[in-house]
């Protein structure tokens, strides 16, 4: 299965705490019950994870380009890049070939790992957060 997001949703309140837009109290409340998807085996890490993570430049030639979107949240997304691409150093800490930091203009890879053998469980998880910065 192809998704074009990240089925693990954490990142995006995790980025939102570290830059002061979240609550430590709602950072904790996604972590538990995520933790607790993982514990059940009903979400993982994805088995290949294509990042792109574009700078304020671009994002705004972007915005200003799209007359069709009005992208009221950009400036949050700006925000939020540093964060994202701490996420994902720490997800690549687990599994280096799992990451790959460029989204390959002919597509899909033909090179792309298989399923791994440790996406998803307790340990899984919090192997990954133990490999996120603090605030």
């Amino acid at each position: 299965m192809i998704c074009d997001t990240d089925p693990l949703k954490l990142h995006y309140v995790w980025s939102l705490w570290r830059t002061g837009h979240a609550s430590h109290r709602q950072w904790r409340a996604e972590l538990n019950e995520t933790r607790q998807l993982f514990t059940q085996q009903r979400l993982g890490i994805a088995d290949l994870i294509l990042i792109q993570i574009p700078g304020p430049a671009v994002l705004a030639t972007r915005r200003q380009a799209d007359r069709t979107r009005r992208r009221r949240n950009s400036d949050l997304h700006i925000q939020l890049a540093d964060p994202l691409r701490d996420w994902y150093h720490a997800v690549e800490q687990l599994d280096p070939p799992r990451v790959r930091w460029e989204l390959p203009a002919t597509g899909i890879p033909d090179t792309t790992p298989g399923p791994r053998d440790n996406s998803t469980g307790t340990d899984i998880f919090d192997a990954l957060i133990s490999q996120l910065p603090a605030r």
